[in-house]
This record gives C-alpha cells, sequence and structure tokens, in this order.
C-alpha cells in the first residue's frame, strides 16, 4: 500500500466517524491531498458519495472544525475547480440513486401484480444501513423472487423470453438504463456441500424476507423488502466472497458490510461464537476473517462489532484484490485481455484466479471447476425454449 493509498485511507476514517472523535482530519494530512487524484481513486472504490459527505463537514460556509487559522485552511481547502468536479459527479450519482429506487419500485409492484413475493438484495436494501441514503453509491437491482427457477423462469420468459440464465438469476434487461436480475435463489457457494447447507438455510429464512418491508423513499406506501439483519451477515458475505474470487471487489462491498455490522450495534461473546459457528457451516469462515481485519485495520471498525477474529494473512489478501482491480474488477491490469474476459477467455481468467487464490480459500476454488461443470449442464437443462 503506497502513501497516497494510506493517505485516502486516513481520510476516508475521518468520512466514517462522522461529528465522533477521529472525524476530523488534521491540517497535516489535508496539506498531503490533491482533491482531483482522491476523486480519481474514490470513484475507482466506488465511495465518491462518501468523501464527499466528509468534506462538506470540514469545509463548510461557515468555520471549519480543522484545528487551523482560517489561512491554513483556505489553503487546503478545494479549489472552485475541484468543487465543480466532485459536484458534476455528486450529482450524477443523486440521478442515478432516485432512477434506481424507482425502478425497484417498479419492479416490486410488477411481479407482485403476478401474484409473486420479492425481497431486494443488496443495492437500495443496503443504503439504509448508511447514515445518509444517498451516501450510497446505487448498482444493478438483484430482486429476490419467491418461487421454484422453473416457475420464475416460465413467469420471466413470459415477459421477457430468451434472457440469459445461471444457476441462481436470471437476466431482466434494463428499465430506464437500471439493469435488473431476477434471482431464485439469493446467491450460492461452489462448494456443493456448503451450497446445500446454504440453500436450506435460505429456505428457512425465506418467509421472513419477502415479509420484511421497508420504505426506499418518502413517499407514502413506497415499500419494498428487504433481508433482515441476520439474513444479510451471511448473505453479503457470500456475495464478497464471489466477487473476491471471481469479478473483482471494490471497497463499496466492504462499506456495505461496515454499516451492516454498525446498525446491529455491539456483539457479545456469545453472539460472537455462534456467528462464528455458522460461518464455519457454511464455510464462510476464513472469508468473514479477511473481511474483519480489512474493517478493523483500514476503516477503523471497533472490536465490539466484528463478528470472527481478524486474519492478517487473508487480510492483506482481500485488500490488495481490492487496491488491484477496484470496484467489480474493471480496473484489474492483471486481467488476460486487459477487460473483463468473456467466453473461453473468462473461464482460463477464473482458473488464473483459482491457481492464485486456492492457497488462502481451498474450498471455495478447488470445487470451482466442478461447480462449473455443474453449471454448464444446469444451464442445459434450464435453457429457453421457443
Amino acid at each position: 500500500m503506497n502513501e497516497n493509498t494510506e493517505l485516502y485511507f486516513a481520510l476516508l476514517r475521518c468520512c466514517l466517524a462522522g461529528n465522533n472523535n477521529g472525524g476530523i482530519p488534521s491540517i497535516e494530512l489535508l496539506r498531503k491531498v490533491s482533491w482531483h487524484h482522491l476523486l480519481k481513486f474514490s470513484k475507482k472504490q466506488g465511495t465518491v458519495t462518501i468523501y464527499w459527505h466528509g468534506i462538506e463537514r470540514w469545509f463548510p460556509n461557515g468555520d471549519s472544525p480543522v484545528d487551523a487559522s482560517a489561512e491554513e485552511i483556505d489553503r487546503v481547502r478545494p479549489t472552485a475547480a475541484d468543487v465543480l468536479e466532485w459536484m458534476a459527479t455528486i450529482r450524477r450519482v443523486e440521478l442515478c440513486i432516485d432512477e434506481v429506487n424507482d425502478r425497484c419500485l417498479w419492479i416490486t409492484k410488477q411481479f407482485r401484480e403476478a401474484g409473486f413475493r420479492t425481497c431486494i438484495l443488496k443495492g437500495q436494501g443496503n443504503a439504509r444501513y448508511y447514515p445518509n441514503g444517498m451516501m450510497r453509491l446505487p448498482g444493478d437491482i438483484d430482486l429476490w423472487v419467491e418461487g421454484t427457477p422453473c416457475k420464475v423462469l416460465n413467469y420471466v420468459d413470459s415477459v421477457v423470453p430468451g434472457m440469459v440464465r445461471t444457476y441462481h438469476h436470471v437476466e431482466f434487461g434494463q428499465s430506464n438504463g437500471v439493469n435488473i436480475e431476477v434471482h431464485y435463489r439469493p446467491t450460492w457457494l461452489n462448494s456443493f456441500i456448503n451450497n446445500q447447507r446454504l440453500q436450506h438455510w435460505f429456505g428457512l429464512k425465506a418467509d421472513e424476507q419477502f415479509c420484511h418491508k421497508v420504505n426506499l423513499t418518502n413517499g407514502q406506501e413506497a415499500t419494498v423488502c428487504v433481508p433482515t439483519y441476520e439474513f444479510n451477515l451471511y448473505f453479503q458475505l457470500c456475495h464478497v466472497y464471489h466477487h473476491l474470487l471471481s469479478e473483482g471487489i471494490g471497497m463499496r462491498h466492504l462499506l456495505d458490510y461496515y454499516f451492516l455490522l454498525k446498525s446491529g450495534g455491539p456483539i457479545s461473546e456469545q453472539q460472537r461464537k455462534n456467528m462464528v459457528q455458522q460461518l464455519k457451516y457454511f464455510g464462510l469462515h476464513r472469508v468473514a476473517q479477511s473481511m474483519m481485519w480489512v474493517l478493523k485495520h483500514v476503516l477503523g471498525l471497533a472490536d465490539e462489532y466484528l463478528i470472527a477474529m481478524p486474519s492478517e494473512k487473508l487480510g492483506h489478501i482481500l485488500l490488495h484484490e481490492m487496491l488491484e482491480g477496484g470496484n467489480l474488477g474493471k480496473h484489474d491490469e492483471r486481467l488476460l485481455s486487459g477487460v473483463q474476459p468473456k467466453g473461453w477467455k473468462h473461464n482460463v481468467q477464473r482458473l488464473v484466479r483459482d491457481v492464485r487464490m486456492v492457497w488462502y480459500f481451498p474450498s471455495e476454488c478447488l470445487w470451482e471447476p466442478a461447480f462449473r461443470v455443474y453449471h454448464w449442464f444446469w444451464r442445459l437443462a434450464h435453457q429457453y425454449h421457443h
């Protein structure tokens, strides 16, 4: 981790601390900042809005909370050009958030009228854990729909026929520029044993998720269902695991988990013991240990919120992958073709990544080729028929 990255992480910890102790950076720290390069880094990691909320607190129109003279603060303050550059990005994000919220309500209504119960996974469901819902950079919509794969696929085919389907979801296309994926399984694991355990647990918890309603906006009756805190503890960890071992992981994924853990309040020793037992049962303990190290040492999460003992070795692996690839691995220069590959190149890239990561996360990496073969047959059995 170079000096600039350490600087950006120090500022990020200040942003996350809010108005509490440690929430205001020192003047020495601010002297080192290039606001243009910080914006570039935050775009790569999907954290633009987090940094911007910090900048707004540090440099208000009135007196700044930074412990320095007015002259010193003016020297480190973002210039008018810096502010315009940041504000242009922030405005695009805000418009995108409004659009994604609108599409969440629209797609929920579509399936509700067709007789399906639904639940918004990740995305805007995670935004409610943030101090301000506008702080989370939005992405695609992942809609978990109650029903067997065949039942859900038959309905999707009746609306948008011939869409690409996988073991856990089918594409639903775009609506007003927002990608939508329809899930009949929230997620999966490569290990057949751990996946069977996970799917059984999802089934036990499903009814609770399809009844857990929240408001996405301030509008009346603008409600959707989102996962509960307990469900997200394991589901989102699986999601991070997949990104770590396949597409690439960004700081946004870690921030989602950071705010999730903060929302649940301090964890007792007995609760942590029970969580570790569940994590081991699902085969998620090692990735949880890597997450806890990064959340503690990079983002400053207190020990009382950690669900497992941090592992420095595994944490460094997670941090390295995040810095190399950025959000969704879009900036990973180690890819064979320089971009996210498709077809046979994608399969080769996955094998290369499996070999690189197998020493740290053996279960998922060793099972991945076998699951890929199974998945090929699954897709043959569930392919679209005219």
